[in-house]
């Protein structure tokens, strides 16, 4: 068969199918484009479900990194407030006093202002301990906000969160913890301790389950007659002046961020965690106290026991701090502080 017949057949059997050829051409073309548009609709779709996924990581990464950072923190500013608690409730001085005091009756007014202060240091130290944890999740998770969110960065003044300033911010809570918001707060505990303790005979044969009770009776009159206190703390902490070294510009940008966290902390959400972490470490630290006395002793011996309490609610390997860290409540109060204004980035 020559040439020109194959071609007059083809041509012959394309007329007489050329619908259902069109018909299987415009299929072909039509399944083809839709492969091409649904291999470009997948691959779109999984970029932006890769974006949001390494959006969230990102921010769960940032607001783990400011929760490991405020606790490693808090673990390093123990002997501070330790210093600063011992030198408030001064019962060392006091025993000493007492061992060199021969008249009887002046030794009776030693011992109870003794029996006051062996109580308020440890109460004082777990007190301090949850403070300090909230207002540093607060300032590390604010800081890490900002960091983490390129809308918020692009709305601030260039230089706004430098390292000094960052660094200064989260200093700050030195200088008003460790200064007049502790004296507050040993001033409102003492108060209460005098209130429950105060009427407890010297003579007196107490269990631990008895010391146990009158902590309990001394936290609900802190935080029952002294609640507008507590928050008082919490936002003076944030309102202590800025470094004296710092720039104009520095000290602008530190108020900012320092009235800011004011905000965040001068709010219910922000008492009702207070007293979550309170709840966990008060939890521990009547299994301490616990474990410290457990037959009825005189109160003279149980004071030392009551005030070395201090010692390990505020030393390295504190369990009290353990348990302020492992609270739910302060990590998702922390959670919100850092991803509020976050989502812009």
């Amino acid at each position: 068969m020559g040439l020109s017949s194959v071609l007059s057949s083809t041509l012959g059997f394309i007329k007489r199918h050329r619908i259902k050829i069109a018909i299987a051409v415009g299929g072909a073309t039509c399944l083809y484009v839709y492969y091409s548009f649904r291999q470009k609709y997948l691959t779109i779709t999984r970029a932006l479900e890769e974006e949001r996924e390494s959006g969230a990581t990102r921010l769960q990464d940032g607001f783990t990194a400011s929760l490991k950072h405020a606790h490693e923190l808090l673990r390093k500013m123990l002997p501070e407030v330790r210093e600063v608690i011992f030198k408030l409730a001064d019962s060392d001085s006091l025993v000493r006093e007492l061992q060199a005091t021969p008249v009887r009756e002046h030794k009776k007014n030693l011992w109870e202002r003794l029996k006051v202060v062996s109580f308020v240091r440890p109460i004082a130290s777990v007190y301090a301990i949850c403070v300090l944890e909230l207002v540093l999740v607060t300032k590390f998770n604010l800081v890490g906000r900002y960091m983490s969110s390129e809308k918020s960065m692009s709305e601030l003044p260039s230089g706004f969160l430098t390292k000094q300033t960052q660094h200064k911010f989260v200093e700050l809570a030195r200088v008003s913890l460790f200064g007049s918001s502790m004296d507050d707060l040993v001033r409102v505990i003492q108060q209460a301790v005098v209130e429950v303790v105060g009427p407890i005979q010297l003579d007196s044969r107490l269990t631990g389950a008895d010391l146990v009770l009158a902590m309990i009776n001394i936290r609900k009159k802190v935080e029952s007659n002294s609640k507008a206190a507590l928050r008082e703390i919490l936002v003076e902490s944030c309102l202590s002046p800025a470094a004296k070294d710092s720039r104009p510009e520095e000290l602008e940008n530190l108020t900012t961020l320092l009235h800011e966290e004011a905000d965040i902390l001068d709010n219910d959400d922000a008492g009702t965690v207070l007293g979550e972490i309170l709840d966990r470490a008060f939890e521990s630290f009547e299994k301490l106290l616990l474990a410290n006395v457990q037959d009825q002793v005189p109160i003279p011996k149980a004071l030392p026991k009551i005030s070395n309490l201090s010692i390990t609610v505020l030393g390295s390997d504190s369990p009290v701090v353990s348990a302020v860290e492992a609270e739910a409540h302060v990590a998702q109060f922390g959670a919100v502080v850092y991803v509020s204004g976050a989502s812009g980035g």
